[in-house]
């Protein structure tokens, strides 16, 4: 009986597993998605790994490997659980970047994090005082909620909800991000209109 319930077990698992697969290479196929493999592409808001060469669906406040928004990434592989890209020679892996977003659109969620157009990123229209910032990653009140995302990336949370689920538009309509130092203390940014007024550490 034990034997037949681990083995029913593994079954499912594995069915889950190859359903998901599926899904996302059906999306892929039916979405034009596969043209992005081996393509040249920029990342969208400034990247810091968590630890080796991951990289979190949202960034920590501080700390990691920090790779600047507009740098150039080359797309090695892609799965519904992470996308592996060069950057500055070295492969790096973005982890939840669907999140377990069934419905939506791959190419909304793709291009939270990649954009092939560089002047999407918005580095153009940053106020030029809070330029070094942007480039820094580095919050400082006044600066826009799109000067904030280029800066810091996403942020881990709107109140008890995780981002990884949200596209971009959805977030830059919140006003109280979360972005996690550690795996517990948070700092909570406050937006009042479309401006940071307040650092809550």
């Amino acid at each position: 009986m034990i034997k037949r319930l681990y083995l029913l077990t593994v079954l499912f698992v594995a069915f889950s597993l190859l359903s998901g697969c599926s899904w996302f290479r059906d999306k892929v196929n039916t979405s034009g998605m596969e043209t992005m493999m081996g393509q040249k592409v920029f990342n969208r808001i400034n990247f810091r790994t968590l630890k080796g060469n991951i990289i979190l669906s949202s960034n920590h406040y501080y700390g990691g490997i920090f790779i600047p928004a507009g740098t150039e990434c080359l797309i090695k592989g892609m799965s519904k659980k992470k996308i592996i890209f060069y950057a500055a020679g070295r492969e790096y892996m973005l982890v939840n970047w669907l999140g377990n977003s069934s419905e939506g659109d791959i190419w909304i969620f793709f291009n939270k994090f990649f954009v092939e157009d560089t002047n999407k990123i918005g580095l153009q229209s940053i106020n030029p005082v809070f330029s070094e910032n942007v480039h820094s990653g580095i919050a400082e009140i006044n600066m826009t909620k799109k000067e904030i995302l280029t800066s810091l990336g996403y942020p881990a949370y709107l109140g008890r909800d995780p981002t990884y689920n949200f596209s971009r538009a959805f977030i830059l309509s919140q006003n109280d991000w979360y972005y996690l130092t550690d795996r517990k203390a948070r700092v909570l940014l406050k937006f009042k209109g479309e401006k940071l007024y307040r650092i809550i550490e």
